[in-house]
């Protein structure tokens, strides 16, 4: 497992402790790394942080957040198909530092974040943001293996903060406008610049294919045995 938090909040509302206190609530997420960024814009700061604990390899390079053409990830997951989404894409294979990575390399090639979750075989929760149009991107995968829990404002839904876990949010916790919630499975959220309403969607078929296929086999057996299923 590792641990992820985003804050997004105004500069009169923040300081640098108020973060660095939020990211030590999770710590013991990530035994092998600790990194984060803070972006400073004119009237908003956003802080992205994780604590790592590494699975398929130990290299700095691996060591979050990850930041390439001014987008930045942080991901607590583990993606399987990373090697071939990297040969299907033409993406250099020594350029991918570690298996997560791959999310950021799809988004600059183009993939919109529906599509990459679409894509990728694997465990995961992250967050992406993108420095060059100031947005937000957030996924989850379809069964919510990964955990992870976002804080958004009662009034108009803007998204506050990402955390692995509800302890990362000790700092919102007293604020009745925040709302506190479970990042649902097999969604994603993309919010473009700091005042547009974001869009959470379902990007998976997966829960009707399943719902699908119970609603035949329960079919095939009420036929056979309708003494068994009737009123």
């Amino acid at each position: 497992m590792c641990g992820i938090l985003y804050y997004k909040v105004f500069k009169d509302d923040c300081n640098i402790e108020m973060f660095t206190n939020a990211f030590s609530k999770i710590q013991h997420r990530g035994p092998d790394h600790s990194g984060f960024k803070i972006l400073n814009g004119l009237s908003l700061d956003i802080f992205l942080g994780c604590h790592r604990l590494a699975i398929t390899d130990h290299k700095y390079a691996g060591n979050q957040p990850l930041e390439l053409d001014n987008i930045i990830l942080i991901c607590n997951g583990q993606i399987f198909n990373y090697i071939e989404l990297a040969e299907f894409y033409s993406i250099p294979i020594e350029s991918i530092r570690t298996d997560v990575d791959i999310i950021l390399h799809l988004y600059i090639k183009g993939l919109s974040i529906k599509e990459i979750c679409r894509k990728l075989d694997g465990v995961f929760a992250f967050v992406l943001y993108d420095k060059n149009t100031e947005s937000t991107f957030i996924g989850r995968d379809p069964i919510g293996i990964r955990p992870l829990f976002w804080a958004r404002t009662n009034q108009d839904k803007n998204v506050v903060s990402v955390c692995s876990e509800i302890k990362g949010f000790h700092t919102l916790l007293l604020q009745t406008h925040i709302n506190i919630e479970v990042f649902p499975p097999n969604y994603c959220y993309s919010v473009v610049g700091n005042d547009t309403p974001g869009i959470l969607e379902e990007y998976s078929d997966i829960y009707k294919s399943i719902d699908s296929t119970l609603s035949s086999k329960y079919d095939s057996k009420y036929a056979a045995f309708p003494h068994l299923f009737g009123d």
